[in-house]
């Protein structure tokens, strides 16, 4: 699958590389930028965590992800033997 991805993505490129000196200067400061000494990437990581967050507490969807393994009657069927599995954890 990394083969079918790669020569796609030499597809794309035209067969070249992509380094940073061939992106334009304002893209690659994103890596090492600072506002106010607070990198950029902390501030889009806060922000995405921030996005992550209302979605979950506001639309059905992005909870059901969330919840996904929580569920624990699945774990008596024949499938899963193990009895460590099978018992609910201890509050």
């Amino acid at each position: 699958m990394l083969y079918v991805i790669r020569g796609i993505d030499a597809v794309w490129a035209g067969g070249n590389e992509v380094g940073a000196a061939s992106l334009p200067g304002r893209f690659v400061e994103i890596g090492y930028g600072t506002i106010a000494d607070v990198p950029y990437l902390a501030l889009i990581a806060v922000v995405a965590v921030g996005i992550a967050a209302l979605a979950v507490r506001t639309y059905r969807t992005p909870r059901e992800f969330y919840a996904t393994g929580s569920n624990p009657s699945p774990l008596s069927l024949p499938a899963y033997r193990s009895e460590s599995a099978c018992s609910p954890p201890s509050s």
